[in-house]
């Protein structure tokens, strides 16, 4: 996925003015993010440059574009459902060139926090995964990384809450990394089980060294909160936050939802509950993997498989008979 921005010059022609680059290794929680910058080197646009019909185009690679087809083809997304998806644009000026010989004294500000993790729902996270934190500032931070990488300066805070709990402590990152793509952004890792769940926590910057940080206008973006339900994902239809009571959609079963319904399996492969197939062969069981029939004859049972499915010489039913289709997806 790529982002570029282009304008009009004075012969209508479109010309490139920006491109955009990756500012995270990875999609967390299916979010991609990227930064896109100015190609003008010098700091400054160029009088003549008109950006009231500057255009923001976007370029998603030809696997994205036939996502919705597969999904359709392998019952994961009815044909009336679309895939949409959400962009959201913010727009941060700041000096590149020059030499501004007052910013040493200054303290370093944080103009942005970015979170990144599983989401439960919008604005809580799951306390039992990983939490990122990126941190955008108004200056390089190549330099000072090597003070701030070993130092501890960063932390989570629990917020006071009205609840009858202990306090939990506070977290510390296990991990703090300087991004490669952007030198003014320091990505920090918090482990998965060091958040207690159903809290609030902000961000504390403590001044390290010569080091003092600035993150007066971020007080919304400093707070993170964690989810109080620590439901099964696959197997909840939702979850009350106040109470922290899982919903099931049948047949999950379970205060997590992580269990089948009596008469249902789990698939090793997909995780659904699917309906038991199994019947008597000779005091055992024979197993279709809910992709066919179980007939019984006498003391004999076999599987009749689903079109599309057969035995892969260990297991019934469980390959897809077109070796261009991967199992469970025949």
């Amino acid at each position: 996925m790529t982002l570029s921005l282009l304008y009009e010059d004075d012969g209508k022609a479109l010309r490139l003015l920006g491109l955009s680059e990756p500012v995270a290794p990875a999609a967390n929680g299916g979010k991609f993010v990227h930064r896109l910058k100015l190609l003008d080197r010098e700091g400054d646009l160029a009088d003549d440059i008109n950006l009231s019909g500057a255009i923001l185009r976007l370029k998603l690679p030809a696997s994205s574009i036939k996502l919705q087809d597969r999904l359709k083809e392998t019952g994961h997304l009815e044909s009336s459902q679309e895939i949409c998806h959400n962009f959201r644009l913010s727009v941060r000026a700041e000096k590149t060139g020059g030499e501004d010989k007052h910013q040493a004294e200054r303290p370093t500000r944080l103009v942005r926090v970015r979170w990144e993790g599983q989401q439960v729902e919008e604005g809580y996270y799951d306390s039992r995964s990983r939490l990122f934190a990126s941190l955008e500032f108004d200056r390089s931070m190549l330099a000072p990384f090597e003070l701030l990488k070993e130092a501890p300066w960063v932390s989570l805070v629990p917020e006071k809450a009205d609840s009858a709990q202990a306090t939990p402590n506070a977290v510390v990152p296990a991990d703090k990394q300087l991004s490669e793509h952007e030198r003014s952004t320091i990505g920090v890792q918090f482990p998965a089980g060091s958040l207690a769940k159903g809290w609030c926590y902000k961000l504390k910057l403590s001044s390290i060294g010569p080091l003092d940080f600035d993150a007066e206008l971020l007080d919304a973006e400093m707070k993170v909160c964690t989810s109080n339900c620590h439901c099964d994902q696959k197997g909840t239809a939702r979850c009350d936050e106040a109470s922290g009571r899982c919903e099931c959609r049948f047949p999950f079963i379970g205060e997590d939802c992580s269990q089948c319904a009596e008469g249902h399996t789990q698939d090793p492969t997909t995780g659904e509950c699917t309906p038991d197939t199994h019947c008597i062969d000779h005091g055992g069981k024979e197993d279709c993997h809910g992709h066919g029939t179980c007939e019984q004859r006498g003391e004999t049972a076999s599987c009749t498989c689903s079109p599309g499915f057969v035995d892969d010489g260990l297991e019934k039913c469980a390959k897809c008979a077109d070796p261009l289709f991967q199992y469970p997806d025949c």
